[in-house]
Parts: C-alpha cells; structure tokens; sequence
C-alpha cells in the first residue's frame, strides 16, 4: 500500500484556502484526513523560497539546476501528510510517519521513488509525515531545514558519508544538517527551533545558541553533530544583524555564495573548508572589519580542529555515552554502542 498522491486543499470547492482542521494537530492528536497541512507546508515553503531569491540577496532568481532541465520546467514537488508505504498483509491503513525528508530527483530516479511509495513524481521533492502525534506539515521551521537540505544539494552537493585518513565520517552530513537549521532559523529568525514537534513528540528541539564543540560533542547523529556550524552561523547572523549594521539578506549572500564555491569532495575537513570559504566571502562582501569576530564564532566552536578525537579518560558507570555507527535515530537498522 502506497500513498495516493492528490491535491485536496483548493479555494474553488471550499471558499478559501482556511481549513478549520488544523486545531487537532495543533492540539497534538492525530487527524491523518487534514487539508490545512498542505496549506502550511505551500505558504512555509514559498516563504523561504522568496527569503533566499530575493532581489536584495542578488544570487540567484531560482535555483540553479533544479528548475529547468533540458529547458523544460520541472517543479518542486511539496508532501503533506505523507505515510510510510505498508506491505499488504498488513492492512490497508499506511504506517504512520514521524520524520520530514528531502528527495532528489536523481534519487527518485534510481529507485526511491518506488520504496518511499511516491511514484509518478518529476523534480525533487520535500516530503512531510503525518505522524500519531504530529504532523510534520504544522513545523515551520521543519520546512525551512528539508528546504535547506534542498538548497545544499542545488549548490554544494555535500556527500552523505566520507572517508579519509582517519576513517569514515559522518561530518560532510552534519554540515549539511548544520547548514539546513541554519535555514530554519533564517525563515523563523528566532533561535529555538522545532518547538511544536519537541511539544508533541516529548523530544528535546534544537536551539542555535546551543554550546556544542567539535570534536567534543559528536556522537554519530548527523542532526546534532551539526550543532557546532548552527552557532557559529547563529552568532554570525544575530552579530551581523545587531551590530554590524547588516541585514538577513546580507547574511543569506554570504551564506549561499559559500555553498556554492565551497571545494568539492570533503571528509573529514567539510567543517573547516566551510568556516574558511564563509570567511573569504565575507571579506569578498565587504565585511572585512568583521573578520575577526567572524572567526572567533567559528574558532570558539572547534570547527577548525583536525583531529576527530574525543577523550573518554574518566568515563564510567553514569558517564557511559552512546555513539551511533552511521544513522540519525534508534530505528533497528542503525548500530548504537555504549561508551563507558
């Protein structure tokens, strides 16, 4: 069984684009039958799309390569209350689905399209689960970061896992999760993020002022190891808007010239390649005077240490930390370990 993709919220049958059902999901309860949610994820997704197209950032009108191929359009394909596809010995009821993703086309193409239960789509394609106690569609900011992962395709295509000489690492996805809570707190312009799904899930949010250091908080989630390149860039944007008399375009400008002329492959370096290229587009942007403070956020979060080296000397009984092997949740598939 596999989602029925369809459009049902329209202002022609219904009047207008309010739907009234929102207010269960508001409230945390599950309505998988919901309209407004599309509502949402459309006005969320439009907003942000205008925030880094905007005549005043000066990048770029539309997205580079994603929009046009072969110079025909191709869209951007939104997913509201989106199930998990179900084998058919279980029932005709689609598993309900507690996570927001992004979809490349070419990944549609290669055979994701059939296992994500979205066949028939063309263009990439954000996808948002409507979960037993919240609908990813009502997450603003959930928009804003699968978006972001969106951009970083379009400009930096950042690679899932890497190796080097230190082994395999997770950190050019965690730049890519950093870089998409970037885009979060870019639409909502406010520094705790996800709070309507940490209140209906009971799970901690994330917050741009976090005091994440790399190396010494990784621990194999790519969404939290990201945490060190969210604030620097959250110090960054509030010192470039506060004091240095800038403007949220003047930070997306730089923001997405750095994606673009960040150096292709990275491993084990995607954090210090990326604080060093946002440093050159700064000064490039006339923010030079701002350098040092600029490299002071970046420095202050570890990110251009080489070494993925963390010191477990004195850990033990309450202080046991758990590492993920490759994987961003507890789901069977991923390997988790106990450190002590």
């Amino acid at each position: 069984r596999i989602c029925t993709l369809r459009q049902l919220a329209n202002k022609e049958t219904h009047g207008s684009f309010r739907y009234e059902d929102w207010s269960d999901d508001a409230s945390c309860v599950e309505d998988g039958d919901n309209v407004h949610s599309e509502v949402m994820v459309f006005y969320h997704a439009q907003k942000i799309y205008e925030l880094i197209t905007a005549p005043e950032v000066g990048v770029f009108d539309r997205l580079p390569g994603r929009h046009v191929v072969d110079g025909a359009p191709v869209p951007l394909n939104l997913v509201a209350n989106y199930r998990s596809p179900t084998p058919v010995a279980m029932g005709d009821e689609l598993t309900p689905t507690h996570v927001a993703f992004f979809l490349p086309r070419e990944y549609l193409e290669m055979g994701m399209s059939t296992f994500a239960g979205l066949e028939g789509l063309e263009g990439d394609v954000l996808v948002f689960g409507q979960g037993l106690r919240a609908d990813f569609g009502y997450a603003g900011e959930t928009v804003y970061h699968e978006f972001g992962h969106f951009v970083t395709n379009a400009t930096a295509e950042l690679e899932t896992i890497a190796i080097d000489e230190q082994g395999l690492t997770n950190l050019p996805r965690a730049l890519d999760e950093g870089l998409a809570n970037t885009f979060a707190f870019l639409g909502s312009d406010q520094s705790q993020l996800d709070r309507y799904l940490s209140d209906c899930l009971n799970v901690p949010g994330f917050d741009a002022e976090n005091t994440d250091r790399f190396p010494d908080d990784l621990y194999g989630h790519p969404v939290a190891d990201g945490n060190a390149i969210l604030a620097a860039n959250w110090d960054i944007y509030r010192s470039m808007l506060d004091e240095w008399g800038g403007t949220r375009a003047d930070f997306i400008r730089v923001l997405l010239e750095t994606l673009i002329q960040l150096p292709r492959p990275l491993a084990g370096d995607a954090f210090s390649a990326y604080a060093t290229t946002f440093l050159d587009i700064l000064e490039d942007n006339g923010w030079g005077g701002h350098l040092t403070s600029a490299r002071v956020s970046f420095e202050s979060r570890g990110v251009f240490e080489e070494a993925r080296v963390i010191d477990i000397s004195g850990w033990g009984g309450s202080g046991s930390r758990r590492m993920f092997m490759y994987g961003a949740s507890t789901e069977p598939w991923n390997t988790v370990i106990h450190l002590d």
